[in-house]
């Protein structure tokens, strides 16, 4: 093949044009395309191509017609010209040998078939000279005799030509039908799952427990599934019936498109003002939903039993084969008539008697809890989880001092503090991230600047799927008040407590003074003796002064450690444990000791309580004091003396620190042990006991120290123990 063959195509489809042309520039041929034949005899007779191919049925000239113009043509007629023909008849060829054409490739062609030819064609120098001059000869086909000037070469191309097209499409004919056998089987087992499928979608259709059915373009039933047994009807009954048979007939001018369409006919709708149809005629893409009606229940003891129903319809239309669609009767625009595609409705009744009534309870639970969230005792906000005030009710407003308005524009954060507002967010946004409740005493500011003190009780809540955050804020003014005024009364009553230990004091401050005062008293009336015998010297006088300002001392320190222990304590500090009691324990040796009672210190390590050591000094000794009447009531002297254990020891499992006061007076009797602790109870009326004392020790553990004060009974006695935290 020279550096490039010059090939023209003429054809009327541009199509074609393009997909030719393409095909023989990506095999390396310039290609120049025409539209008719006129047009390719003129390019032709002026760019002489190597070869041209023509299709036969074109305007203005045909194939035929290009052909024999070219081969009458001497300066052209060496040119090959091969038709593009669909080869219907055996006439086809017939008329390809009389205009002389040199050979035919049959649409749609074969590339390698087409190519293989063009390049026979460029190979070969000199093609066949025609047998124009000699007249032809005659061929007989279908009765009619036909002249044929091609040589006999062009004869056996043509018969070559369409035997190899014969082979080709048989070839095709053999893989298309083995594709048809694939595909047939495919298509059985296609059917087969479409068979099971409408089984299945059968089966599902007829043990829903929702009505589905389908109805005519007149209303009446062509189709109901077994659940409308659930009405009392049975499906055949109601075949060729109109839909009204089952609906209460008030409801019927709102759901029958005869009564609702004429209204709507030419107008513009969306859909808030589209109508909801039993027989929906809009189409599917835009059917009735939620259509609430009142169906009747065929019962014969309660012929005017209905039921709530809701409603899903949906129009169905003549498909339309050629477009591929279905015509609605309207859309979300003009409503219209298209009665002649209109075939019909299907739809599906959903029993909603249960949900309406539920709705309805709903409802009137949603009215009660209105009422009792307006009418609470407490304020109640309601916020979402951001902090943003939703709602608030009466006791709100009052609280708040704001009106509701006001309230709904503000942030929950907007009623605190500055200096609590970090505290509350705190809380805020971990019951948020955690959803779990939480209880907090704080104040609010008031509109006009006032601080009220409140408890919230604040929790999640869900309403509408929506997480919440809800709010009761109780104002605990008069709880404030009070408390300050119990614990003025409290304070009042461990000084009375204290008052009242003081005469038992100033007993005992009597007794340790007694001794050195016999002491003192026996040196001064010595002093006279030892004049009157000469024995007054600077070494007498020295004795009895150091004898004398000893005993002054052991008096002015005993004098000091009492008024420490009543003097009240102001500031907590830190102290420490053991030291205090042995403190306290040596005061009152003494007085424990000629009781016959030995007292035992215990420490494991050396603890330190933060808070007020005077209090917790006398809580020590009113324990004390209640083991020695314990002690004493039971009998317990010498030889077998009484004991009180005070063990000081740390539970590192539970970092607790642990002071147990154990005595061997017997123990509590069972049936008061959990009442030892109430104000003014007491097991010593005879004594002249007043149930402040234990009553008190609780208080200053639990209120002053943060601890925990309680009695449980031992082998011979009671034991008290206090437990702090470390």
């Amino acid at each position: 093949m020279p550096n490039k063959w010059t090939i023209l195509v003429v054809e009327d489809s541009m199509l074609q044009a393009e997909v030719l042309k393409r095909l023989l520039q990506r095999n390396g041929y310039d290609v120049i395309t025409s539209s008719n034949g006129r047009l390719g005899l003129e390019v032709t007779l002026s760019d002489m191509p190597d070869l041209v191919i023509s299709d036969i049925i074109m305007p203005e000239m045909n194939g035929y017609e290009l052909c024999r113009e070219i081969k009458g043509n001497k300066d052209v007629s060496r040119i090959p010209v091969i038709l593009l023909t669909e080869l219907k008849s055996v006439t086809d060829i017939i008329e390809g040998l009389q205009s002389l054409a040199d050979d035919y490739i049959t649409k749609p062609f074969n590339e390698s078939c087409l190519i293989s030819k063009i390049e026979n064609y460029m190979n070969t120098t000199m093609p066949c000279e025609d047998d124009t001059d000699t007249g032809g000869f005659n061929v007989l086909y279908n009765g009619t005799s036909h002249t044929i000037y091609s040589n006999y070469k062009k004869v056996f191309n043509f018969l070559f030509a369409t035997y190899d097209n014969v082979i080709h499409q048989y070839q095709e004919i053999i893989v298309s039908r083995e594709e048809l056998k694939q595909l047939n089987n495919e298509l059985v087992e296609q059917a087969h799952i479409i068979r099971q499928s409408e089984e299945m979608f059968k089966f599902f259709v007829q043990t829903v427990p929702d009505v589905i059915y389908k109805i005519d373009a007149d209303g009446r039933f062509t189709f109901i599934n077994n659940s409308i047994r659930n009405y009392g009807y049975e499906p055949e009954e109601l075949i060729g019936q109109h839909f009204s048979k089952i609906i209460k007939p008030h409801d019927l001018k709102k759901i029958s498109k005869s009564e609702i369409l004429p209204h709507f006919i030419g107008k513009h709708t969306g859909d808030s003002q589209a109508p909801k149809l039993f027989d929906e005629r809009r189409g599917v893409d835009r059917k009735t939903i939620n259509l609430e009606v009142n169906v009747k229940v065929k019962n014969p003891d309660l012929p005017n039993k209905s039921i709530i129903a809701e409603v899903s319809s949906y129009g169905i239309y003549r498909f339309d084969v050629d477009k591929h669609t279905a015509n609605h009767d309207g859309t979300l625009g003009v409503i219209r008539h298209k009665q002649n595609d209109f075939l019909g409705s299907g739809g599906i009744i959903k029993d909603i008697t249960e949900k309406k009534h539920t709705e309805k309870a709903l409802f009137e639970l949603e009215k009660i809890a209105h009422a009792l969230m307006e009418n609470a005792c407490d304020a109640i906000l309601i916020a979402d989880v951001e902090g943003n005030i939703l709602n608030a009710n009466k006791k709100a407003v009052e609280l708040m001092g704001y009106d509701k308005s006001e309230l709904t524009q503000m942030k929950y954060a907007d009623f605190h503090p500055e200096d609590d507002i970090q505290r509350m967010s705190v809380a805020f946004q971990r019951s948020v991230e955690e959803g779990t409740s939480y209880f907090i005493e704080t104040n609010v500011l008031r509109k006009d600047g006032g601080m009220v003190p409140v408890e919230i009780a604040a929790n999640i809540i869900i309403i509408n799927g929506k997480r919440l955050m809800q709010g009761i804020f109780r104002d605990i003014t008069e709880r404030k008040l009070s408390q300050e005024r119990l614990r003025r009364q409290e304070q009042l009553m461990i000084n009375q407590s204290k008052m009242a230990a003081m005469g038992e004091m100033i007993g005992l401050i009597a007794h340790q003074w007694r001794q050195p005062l016999n002491s003192i008293g026996l040196s001064i009336q010595d002093i006279k003796d030892a004049y009157l015998y000469g024995e007054l010297n600077d070494i007498y006088i020295r004795d009895v002064v150091d004898t004398t300002m000893d005993q002054i001392c052991f008096m002015s320190k005993t004098i000091d450690d009492f008024r420490n222990f009543l003097k009240p304590s102001k500031v907590k500090v830190g102290f420490n444990v053991k030291s205090t009691i042995e403190g306290l324990v040596s005061m009152f040796e003494l007085l424990f000791s000629k009781s016959g009672i030995d007292i035992a210190i215990r420490a494991d390590h050396d603890a330190t309580l933060s808070g007020y050591p005077n209090e917790f000094n006398q809580v020590i000794l009113n324990l004390l004091n209640n083991s020695r009447d314990a002690i004493m009531s039971a009998g317990i002297s010498r030889p077998s003396r009484g004991l009180i254990e005070i063990d000081i020891s740390n539970s590192r499992e539970r970092d607790k620190l642990l002071i147990s006061v154990k005595d061997n007076g017997g123990g509590i009797p069972a049936q008061i042990i959990d009442r030892i602790f109430e104000l003014y109870f007491t097991t010593k009326e005879q004594s002249g006991g007043t149930g402040i004392g234990l009553y008190m020790s609780k208080v200053v553990i639990e209120e002053s120290l943060g601890g925990r004060i309680y009695a449980k009974n031992a082998e011979n006695g009671a034991i008290f123990i206090l437990e702090f935290n470390i």
